[in-house]
């Protein structure tokens, strides 16, 4: 049975009420007290943080408050520069200032009226704005719409100088973001390699293919306000983009510019390119074509040489306007196809020797026709070749002999030579807009048919693209070498760090050294007297080639495309060269051959590199073989002084990259090539001799005055070289705000109204922050 639960008394009662009662307010005033002692630590905690970080708190608290008083701008980095192979410069980019005015804080109480005139003349004078406008902005009445605007770009693109001269002023209510100004100094150089930036972002060229690394990173400028009488401007510089370094060679260039701009004179060709290559390498030399536009302005009339498009430009509505400007900027050598004719006639006898079909001894006889049932396919010279050799048929880039040649090939190895020799896919090269062309060659069933095959042999019934056909020739006659093409060499930081290094690349063997070797010697009988190619012929030398004509489209309208292919020298080929006229419009000009054009290309390299003549050399081509090209020397492994040295003497600019190092690892341009003192610049990559050797960081002295600059440098060290840059040389590092600085004497009263009349450093090799040994020469230059 349940216990009966013992009744408790009053007192009892009365007592247990009591004690629960002070329970509850021990409990009570515990956490009183803990509230109160949470409070206190935490106002210490307020006034702690308030007293010594309260400012940078504040400023945290700002920045995070973006409003209509507030903006959060981007700061577009400096795009890296595009520099040939001796970093001549082809594209730069430089900083430039808008300017900002506070409409809002210039017309409160806190700007006095004699600022607020002193700041709009100061515009006014500097910017030639005219007063009228500037009075118009700042107009105080409610008709006046930016009375309530605190950020109004008043100017945009104003240089640095031009930002400083009003800076200096401290005009009232003014602040100033950075942009950058994209600017090609050669115009229509290079256009289509190049490329360049539309305003809508669009990209072309080398611009487009590298941008990833030519951009850079945006910086950002946040002005922070807290009411009208304060602002403040936080920036965060932007990471400028990587230096970008071409195999072009800024000579050769000028050189293949002027011819094919001269083509375009004189034949007024749909287009025309002219491609010199590196024959053994694939290093692209030269990247000419007509027509061109101004990079800085590619879409104006005015600043493009096309005079089919300048003369009907004025009866094109806008679309077609923008079609044509499309199709202008296309890069033709990598973009469009053409049948190439006769210059495709190499590569056919080169399988039909690789596979034995035929031999050098050989003989092919030419009646002027050969007839598949009752297809008649004529040769161009329709009298007949007679009797001919292998040598001799291709002097007289018979079509007869081809066909006949083809036919003991078979279309089974033909096929596969073709695709062999890169017909049907892409080079690789780095260059945006690349097609295979393999849409436009016959398919292997179609070659089954005679007349197709017959066609092939000529080079006609298919197209290829400008590059592909170059590289493929130069693969018949460098040892059967197909190698990858390439534009860009090199990817520095601003360090001189290599971020990327393209180096010569065999994609594979197309045939062997010994059938190179034949069709290299056979080709020079291409530009004997009686060779279809005389007509590009320099006497002394040993050239090679092959001409081709060849019918574009529909035959019945009779469009040919003119091409050349040569290279220098036959015995040991180094450079190769193509010339292509597609459909030139002036019908004057009843037989267009590109030869003349070619020998004037190769005779301009030719004193360029001071190439020796082997033979006998008419003086009427005068040919200076007394020039300025020096021959490099082997540096690998000299010291960093000793190969300063050896360059300086022979007045070759030079580079080191890497940030470290005492001993020459390699260079670019390989020892013995020869190139031109003063227009030319060597790459000399260096690496440290031992982990334990004392280098020493190379300060900068860009901007100081010769005995300045020369003084810092021997304090740190080094053996300073002070010389005059050439007129219209394009140096890399070059200030574009020198300093001026002042001679001290000791004991003597300085007022700095007396700068030494000297000139400023624009330029230093190597590059500030290189770590060398001390004792290195450092060339320094003047303008």
């Amino acid at each position: 049975m349940p216990s009966k639960k013992k009744k408790l008394s009053a007192e009892q009662v009365r007592n247990e009420r009591l004690n629960h009662k002070r329970i509850i307010m021990r409990k009570i005033r515990f956490i009183r007290g803990f509230f109160m002692v949470a409070i206190f630590s935490l106002l210490g905690i307020v006034l702690y943080i308030k007293i010594i970080n309260g400012e940078e708190y504040e400023r945290v608290a700002i920045e995070q408050l973006v409003t209509s008083k507030t903006y959060d701008k981007v700061i577009k980095p400096n795009r890296g520069s595009i520099l040939d192979r001796y970093g001549h410069s082809l594209a730069s980019s430089t900083t430039v200032y808008d300017c900002i005015l506070d409409v809002k804080l210039f017309l409160s109480d806190q700007v006095k009226d004699e600022s607020r005139e002193k700041t709009l003349n100061i515009l006014n004078k500097v910017l030639n704005i005219p007063m009228e406008e500037l009075q118009g902005y700042v107009k105080d009445d409610p008709s006046n719409e930016l009375r309530e605007v605190n950020y109004f770009k008043v100017a945009k693109g104003i240089s640095k100088e031009l930002a400083n001269k009003i800076k200096e002023e401290n005009p009232k209510c003014i602040f100033w973001e950075e942009d950058s100004f994209r600017s090609y100094p050669s115009e229509n150089f290079a256009s289509h390699l190049i490329g360049f930036i539309r305003a809508n972002g669009e990209k072309w060229g080398i611009e487009k293919q590298y941008d990833g690394y030519l951009t850079g990173e945006e910086g950002r400028s946040m002005r922070l306000s807290t009411d009208l009488s304060e602002s403040d401007i936080k920036i965060t510089p932007p990471e400028h983009g990587d230096k970008v370094t071409l195999t072009i060679d800024k000579s050769i260039q000028n050189i293949c510019e002027n011819v094919v701009n001269k083509i375009g004179t004189e034949l007024s060709p749909l287009s025309s390119s002219i491609v010199a290559m590196d024959i053994n390498t694939g290093e692209i030399l030269s990247w000419a074509e007509y027509p061109n536009f101004d990079l800085n302005k590619p879409s104006n009339i005015e600043n493009i040489n096309d005079m089919i498009l300048k003369a009907e430009w004025d009866t094109l509505d806008d679309a077609k306007k923008t079609e044509s400007l499309l199709a202008l900027w296309r890069d033709s050598i990598v973009s469009d196809t053409f049948e190439p004719g006769s210059i495709y006639k190499p590569i056919v006898v080169s399988a039909a020797l690789e596979e034995g079909a035929i031999t050098e001894d050989d003989t092919f006889y030419c009646g002027g026709e050969k007839w598949f049932g009752s297809q008649r396919i004529p040769c161009h010279y329709t009298r007949g070749h007679g009797r001919q050799t292998l040598q001799q048929a291709l002097a007289n880039s018979c079509n007869v002999a081809m066909m006949e040649i083809i036919e003991k090939l078979g279309y089974e190895s033909y096929y596969k030579y073709q695709r062999e020799f890169g017909f049907g896919e892409k080079t690789g090269i780095d260059l945006p807009g690349e097609i295979s062309s393999a849409n436009w060659l016959n398919t292997i069933e179609q070659l089954k048919h005679s007349v197709y095959l017959a066609t092939n042999s000529m080079g006609q019934g298919f197209t290829v693209t400008p590059i592909q056909i170059i590289n493929a020739f130069s693969s018949a006659i460098n040892g059967g070498n197909l190698m990858k093409p390439y534009i860009v060499s090199k990817i520095t930081d601003k360090d001189n760090n290599i971020k990327l290094s393209n180096t010569p690349t065999l994609l594979r063997k197309t045939i062997s050294k010994e059938t190179s070797e034949l069709i290299r010697n056979m080709l020079t009988a291409v530009l004997s007297p009686s060779g279809t190619g005389r007509l590009a012929a320099i006497e002394g030398y040993s050239i090679g080639g092959k001409t081709g004509t060849a019918q574009q489209g529909r035959r019945e309208d009779n469009n040919n495309a003119y091409s050349f292919l040569g290279y220098l020298t036959a015995d040991n080929p180094q450079i190769i060269v193509s010339v292509i006229i597609n459909q030139p419009q002036n019908k004057e000009v009843q037989y267009p051959s590109p030869a003349p054009y070619f020998r004037e290309v190769m005779l301009e390299i030719i004193k360029y590199k001071g190439i020796k003549p082997t033979g006998y050399t008419n003086v009427e081509d005068n040919i200076n073989f007394e020039n300025d090209a020096v021959e490099l020397p082997d540096l690998k492994g000299e010291s960093l002084a000793e190969a300063a040295n050896a360059l300086n003497d022979l007045g070759v600019d030079y580079e080191f990259v890497g940030a470290t190092g005492s001993v020459v690892d390699s260079m670019i341009p390989l020892p013995g090539v020869k190139v031109q003192p003063n227009s030319s610049k060597v790459t000399l990559y260096i690496k440290r001799a031992s982990e334990k050797e004392d280098l020493t960081k190379v300060p900068t002295v860009i901007g100081f005055n010769e005995t300045y600059a020369y003084q810092v440098l021997k304090d740190a060290g080094f053996e300073p070289v002070i010389e005059q840059a050439d007129y219209g040389e394009v140096l890399e590092n070059i200030t574009d705000n020198p300093t001026t600085f002042y001679e001290i004497k000791e004991n003597t009263p300085q007022d700095n109204t007396n700068p030494i009349t000297e000139k400023n450093i624009i330029s230093q090799m190597p590059n500030a922050d290189t770590e060398v040994p001390k004792g290195t020469i450092i060339k320094l230059k003047t303008r």
